[in-house]
């Protein structure tokens, strides 16, 4: 009896270990490697990429999205101004198309004693999501 109870604590031992490697290996098949973080899947955004880089006194922001098949595609990016503990806009630029690619890059003459960040709202046939990059 004691051998028997042994030989099933090994099997479901193996078992256990064999179970939490898959899991391991489902976790790191699911990261982005453009953002090293888990991404959600989308059924009509393809990809997406936002940016925002400070250069002396210019803010240059940048944005570009990715359809699964041809869509209605829709930028648009906010740079904003963090004021206390809160941000405001300072500028909006809105670029659209139907197609299955759309990029936009802008840039403007900040202030840089400030601090910016870039706030995009991309939109793909039915699918919105908003992107802060900071």
């Amino acid at each position: 009896m004691t051998k028997v109870k042994k030989l099933l604590s090994v099997v479901l031992s193996v078992i256990m270990i064999c179970s939490c490697s898959v899991c391991a290996n489902t976790v790191f098949a699911a990261e982005s490697p453009d953002e090293g973080q888990i991404m959600p899947l989308y059924e009509d955004i393809q990809s997406y990429s936002a940016a925002i880089t400070i250069s002396g006194v210019t803010a240059n922001c940048s944005v570009s999205v990715n359809a699964q098949s041809r869509s209605y595609i829709k930028i648009v990016m906010e740079l904003q101004k963090k004021s206390g503990s809160s941000y405001s806009t300072v500028e909006t630029w809105t670029s659209s198309t139907t197609g299955m690619t759309l990029a936009t890059n802008k840039s403007k003459t900040i202030n840089v004693l400030s601090t910016y960040r870039l706030k995009a709202t991309i939109t793909v046939g039915s699918e919105t999501i908003i992107v802060y990059r900071y």
